[in-house]
């Protein structure tokens, strides 16, 4: 065989040899990631989108996660309030899971079951003051893809503000003490704008009444079948005032008696502690109803 011949069979073979490499190469790997997925659960008495609660009462919801093309890792609950320019990690101490305290925040997730898909019920309380707050649901997977699910809670203050042993007056006694501003406990004068409830002075023979009337029409007193213990929240107050009875007026002040009062836009309850009708020494100013108040903080 002449070189020509041996040199075309040779290239030949080299092109052969190319090509079989070429049709036994592999196709290429799908290297793109599928992230996970988290979703709320519709549920009843569970929250799954914006709602208003009241402050301090717990949050329930039910979440579902699923995985993309990797075990899912981490789920993680955040706030941010509106006053703040920060996500915050929720209280591992006060969150539950399934029931249980969470042991961690972000929570690691360990178990083989859930490594593809979880379903969590969520609880925890909110703030207690007036906010609006924005929680997530985080879900993240071994190859660092999130998703997540929120909602915005705004939450209303009911808390109440207690004040022991107020006193009302003898409007008969010393001037600017007949009257009682029951948002601060403070004495004032019978015809002061700031008071909502006014002494109602002596009887005849000069003895201490021991009675009071609203200052004006704004003020509306009533009386309530509500233990002083029950009356514990805004909206109890409120309840109480709605479903009680008009107090008859002057309204005769009678040891641990219990009213609600509305005056204007504002709910009070009242608990009389005791009548003082002391001998009129000095001049009546000794005498006096007195009461623990309660409204709104």
């Amino acid at each position: 065989m002449n070189s020509i011949m041996k040199n075309l069979m040779y290239l030949l073979l080299v092109g052969l040899f190319i090509v079989s490499i070429n049709s036994c190469t592999e196709d290429p790997i799908d290297t793109t990631k599928v992230p996970p997925t988290i979703g709320f659960v519709p549920t009843s008495g569970y929250i799954t989108a914006n709602e208003t609660v009241d402050g301090g009462s717990t949050i329930k919801t039910k979440i579902n996660a699923t995985k993309g093309n990797s075990n899912l890792k981490l789920f993680t609950v955040t706030s941010k309030r509106a006053s703040e320019t920060a996500e915050k990690l929720v209280d591992f101490s006060t969150l539950k899971i399934n029931g249980a305290l969470a042991n961690s925040n972000p929570t690691l997730i360990l178990n083989q079951a859930q490594l593809s898909s979880f379903t969590y019920d969520i609880e925890f309380p909110t703030p207690v003051e007036n906010d609006t707050i924005t929680y997530y649901f985080e879900v993240e997977d071994e190859n660092g893809e999130k998703d997540a699910a929120s909602f915005v809670i705004t939450t209303k203050d009911v808390r109440i503000k207690l004040i022991s042993a107020a006193k009302l007056y003898n409007k008969q006694g010393p001037a600017g003490k007949g009257g009682l501003d029951l948002h601060t406990g403070a004495s004032t004068g019978s015809m002061d704008a700031t008071a909502e409830l006014v002494d109602e002075g002596n009887n005849a023979n000069l003895s201490y009444k021991g009675a009071f009337s609203p200052r004006s029409t704004e003020t509306v007193i009533r009386t309530t079948t509500q233990t002083w213990d029950n009356l514990n929240n805004e909206l109890s107050i409120e309840t109480a005032f709605n479903d009680g009875t008009a107090a008859t007026l002057p309204v005769v002040a009678i040891n641990n008696k219990v009213y609600v009062i509305k005056s204007g836009i504002f709910y009070f309850a009242i608990k009389i502690n005791s009548i003082q009708d002391n001998p009129s020494t000095t001049m009546f100013g000794d005498d006096y109803i007195e009461m623990d108040i309660k409204q709104k903080q």
